[in-house]
């Protein structure tokens, strides 16, 4: 106890969190440190991070590596360094990224990029969530938090010497690799010869058959094709060796290898730089993202400037944290007050939500009885005249789903209620199924296809006549982002499997819930997420907010569904942005289901992600 207790003192000394990629950056980070600390002695069980501990001028600095690049590793790492420096209140997220040159920003190797707002753009954007339009453009769903006021306001001074007197990021990169004694490693940190920064043209792929796992291989081969390399002017003489630049960081789960894309996403989004990490901590861990170039997000990678890349951002790292008085940071919240906020907050929602729908349902029963036992049954007789039309709009399909068994002659009747696309809009507009609580008259859902609409309202003979004529069963539209979503949000596990049957794709991201299974587990359709998993649904597959089906479950307490899940192979440690399948459970009290996960073999000191 007397350790844990000296540990634990000696943690809360330190205030700033910095978090690498790459053992490269932490290499590079460990550079820049005035002082170099021992290890701490121990630290909290369910923290699985290895720390490197120093000081830079007057602040005490932690610095972490993720075990695999991504957003979830980052998430991970941010949250069980907190949990080990309850302290921690500035955030550093410094590495290597991929620049976004453009006819607006010459960014070029070696050069440093800053995540701030533009204005129109948030500081980190998070590029593979949200939706691809009809016209080919990406629109982003939500947005992700920008860098602490605290931050802020030290990146604008910096910015404003910088254009005064120039940066000393070079001259700091120079006498740091000085303090590195192995003559190799001081050679992989130091800045290239600049003929090797070349700008391929966007359209030109590098020749995968001449690979042969060198870093010189597109300078001895893509080089070559003089044509296809884009001519820029040299910069000024009184230009710094590497420039910063300020503005949005594109953060994604997957790498971006293609000259195309990366054209596409500095136009749409604004973005100077991509990488794969920030958009995991963003909004539960406050923090500056700060990324050196070492190469242009193409099919021409090259690691030959990652160690110079990783030494200009610890050094810009560097120069940040001095010009913050450690007052102005002890004044801040600390990243676990943060962190408890925010859960906090989500709580609050959730049951804000919760209270929303059983007042909902409560409104609708007192309506059923004030016309099922009116004073005045003429009152009502009025009314029903006047709202006919709404009543037919909302409940003509509760009977059209006994249609598929009538007279044809019927079944084509109905159909014109879906053809042409006015039809549907129409009835649409008085009622529709996504939004059932919204009162009349509205503007209409302009996303919805009729595809989507009969898949919503359960009418199965519809989709089987729409597939026959072509319709396509993926066809994205509506809240809920396609049909099969539609049709397993509001339980219609017939037409659920109808659309599986017709080619539907079941473990597509994307509408308000995330994947199809995640759906219907938070809708607690048990039918249907039987159903989805025998036709090859992966139980385990990660998307929307809760991270997964097995954390949705136990969050709604849904103890049926939790041993389900686990029956057909749901990973019991299984995480989501802030916990672990336990930690879930217990936070909520859910006893049965704590007992139920430890009985399953769940690992008792897991940390979250």
């Amino acid at each position: 106890m007397r350790e844990r207790r000296r540990h634990r003192i000696a943690s809360l000394i330190y205030t700033i969190g910095w978090i690498c990629a790459l053992s490269t950056e932490q290499t590079a980070a460990r550079q820049f440190l005035d002082e170099r600390f021992e290890q701490l002695d121990g630290q909290e069980p369910s923290d699985n991070n290895t720390y490197t501990l120093g000081r830079i001028g007057k602040h005490n600095v932690v610095i972490a590596t993720c075990p695999t690049i991504g957003t979830t590793s980052a998430a991970t790492v941010a949250r069980d360094m907190v949990h080990t420096f309850p302290k921690i209140r500035i955030g550093l997220l410094v590495g290597v990224g991929g620049g976004l040159p453009s006819k607006k920003n010459d960014i070029r190797l070696g050069d440093v990029v800053v995540s701030i707002s533009d204005g129109p753009h948030p500081a980190v954007i998070q590029y593979d969530m949200g939706k691809q339009m009809q016209d080919g453009s990406f629109q982003q769903t939500g947005q992700l938090s920008g860098p602490p006021p605290l931050l802020l306001t030290a990146i604008n001074a910096l910015r404003s010497e910088h254009e005064d007197d120039g940066n000393p990021l070079d001259e700091m990169v120079g006498t740091a690799l000085e303090s590195i004694r192995k003559k190799r490693t001081r050679a992989t940190y130091q800045r290239p010869e600049e003929e090797s920064d070349i700008l391929f043209k966007s359209e030109f792929h590098h020749d995968a058959q001449t690979i042969d796992g060198t870093d010189g291989i597109c300078m001895t081969v893509c080089a070559q094709s003089h044509g296809e390399i884009l001519q820029r002017n040299p910069r000024l003489e009184d230009d710094d060796v590497s420039m910063i630049h300020y503005g949005p960081i594109a953060s994604a789960n997957r790498v971006l290898r293609d000259g195309l894309e990366r054209d596409k996403l500095a136009r749409q989004a604004g973005a100077l730089c991509c990488e794969m990490e920030a958009a995991g901590v963003m909004n539960h861990w406050p923090c500056v993202v700060v990324r050196g170039i070492c190469d242009y997000a193409d099919s021409h990678e090259s690691k030959e400037w990652q160690g110079y890349a990783a030494m200009v951002a610890a050094a810009y790292a560097k120069t940040l944290l001095l010009r913050i008085a450690p007052n102005r940071i002890e004044q801040s919240e600390t990243m676990n007050s943060i962190m408890r906020s925010l859960e906090a907050q989500s709580q609050s929602i959730t049951h804000i939500n919760e209270k929303l729908d059983a007042a909902s349902e409560d409104r609708r029963q007192s309506k059923w009885r004030s016309w099922l036992s009116p004073v005045d049954p003429s009152t009502n007789f009025s009314k029903a005249c006047s709202l006919r039309h709404e009543y037919c709009a909302r409940y003509w399909t509760v009977y059209g789903r006994g249609l598929l068994n009538v007279d044809k002659e019927v079944q084509s009747m109905a159909a014109l209620l879906f053809e042409p696309e006015v039809m549907y809009e129409r009835w649409l507009r008085l009622y529709d199924p996504d939004r059932p609580w919204e009162e009349t008259p509205k503007s209409g859902n302009k996303s919805i296809n009729a595809l989507y609409c009969a898949a919503a309202t359960g009418l199965i003979w519809k989709p089987k006549l729409l597939i026959e004529e072509s319709a396509n069963v993926d066809g994205e539209g509506g809240h809920k982002g396609n049909a099969i979503k539609a049709a397993i949000y509001h339980g219609h596990e017939a037409v659920v499997k109808l659309l599986i049957e017709k080619g539907a794709t079941i473990n597509a991201e994307g509408g308000e819930y995330g994947n199809s299974l995640l759906t219907a587990t938070l809708r607690r359709h048990k039918a249907v997420v039987k159903l989805l998993i025998e036709e090859g649904a992966d139980v385990n597959a990660e998307g929307g907010v809760f991270g997964n089906a097995f954390q949705a479950a136990i969050y709604k307490g849904d103890e049926a569904m939790v041993s389900l899940l686990i029956e057909k192979d749901a990973d019991v440690n299984a995480s989501s942005m802030y916990t672990n399948a336990l930690q879930n459970a217990s936070f909520r009290g859910y006893e049965a289901i704590l007992k139920l996960l430890i009985e399953k073999g769940a690992d008792v000191n897991a940390g979250g992600a």
